[in-house]
């Protein structure tokens, strides 16, 4: 029987195993799904907001972002039901299949399903978190085409500059532009494409300084290129009217290669506002108004 209660033992610590094996293979598996160099790209829209968070709380902070990025948004925009044509398409899917009525007091059923439906529709959803494989860092790609990001990350530093940003694991909100293949061709054509937007190009106008930063994660093969990467970018905006300039730069053009796709942000008073760390200046402004 001692011998029955070993092999037992073993068989029952082998299927523990077993088990926590699958387990890590489906979590290891649902990443490479969303991750940037696998097979998603930045979502479907250029337009998104790279967030910065503290180490190992990278979902306590989506849910923060989805919350105040929304709350900002119903403000300006009014409540998101999903894009023109789709409104409502999952939820009134599930209201028909279960039942029709989903407003009758008896079919909690049905209720149930529509709202379910409604939560796994990404098109009712106005940010969609794209997974980065990087640590500490979270990529909400817009689904909502009206949402201006710069208009978004400004009112997130304004908040912040009056000590009243309402988050705790928010460290940094950087608006992205455009985003596009990590290849330095499609990083100067898409460049050349957005600087006329927001840098005068007659050179009698008034010009403006700036400087480029660029930041290259999970891509080995173009980090060892980064001046080549800065050369490029800066020939992209026209000089004259405006200038180089990499202390106090009225603009930085910010480039951040994230695995095989790139993510192209234009930030203006990047120094004055500490690289747009919110939770920094968020923190000292509330000092301020202690003393």
């Amino acid at each position: 029987s001692a011998e029955l209660d070993g092999m037992g033992k073993r068989e029952g610590g082998r299927s523990d195993n077993r088990a926590k094996y699958m387990k890590r293979r489906a979590v290891q598996l649902e990443a490479e799904k969303g991750k940037v160099g696998g097979k998603a790209a930045l979502g479907d829209n250029p337009c998104a907001l790279i967030v910065a968070c503290p180490r190992n709380l990278e979902a306590r902070c989506v849910r923060e972002c989805h919350t105040l990025f929304n709350d900002l948004c119903d403000e300006k925009y009014g409540p998101y039901t999903g894009e023109p044509g789709a409104d409502g398409e999952a939820a009134a899917d599930a209201e028909e299949s279960a039942g029709g009525d989903v407003d009758g007091d008896d079919d909690v059923a049905a209720a149930l399903a529509a709202e379910l439906a409604g939560l796994k529709d990404k098109s009712l959803h106005r940010f969609a978190n794209v997974k980065v494989n990087q640590v500490g860092v979270i990529y909400l790609s817009v689904q909502a085409r009206n949402v201006d990001v710069m208009w978004l990350a400004n009112k997130v530093m304004e908040l912040a500059e009056a000590g009243e940003l309402p988050t705790r694991y928010v460290t940094s909100v950087r608006p992205v532009l455009r985003t596009c293949p990590a290849t330095l061709s499609s990083v100067e054509e898409t460049c050349a494409e957005l600087m006329p937007e927001h840098f005068p190009t007659a050179p009698d106008a008034d010009g403006l300084s700036f400087g480029v930063v660029f930041k290259c994660t999970n891509n080995s093969s173009q980090e060892p290129r980064r001046m080549e990467y800065i050369n490029a970018i800066a020939k992209t905006v026209a000089v004259p009217p405006n200038r180089v300039d990499l202390k106090t730069p009225d603009v930085t053009v910010l480039v951040q290669i994230m695995g095989t796709h790139t993510a192209i942000s234009i930030l203006p008073n990047w120094v004055a506002r500490r690289r747009f760390n919110c939770y920094e200046i968020n923190q000292t402004a509330k000092k301020a108004k202690l003393a």
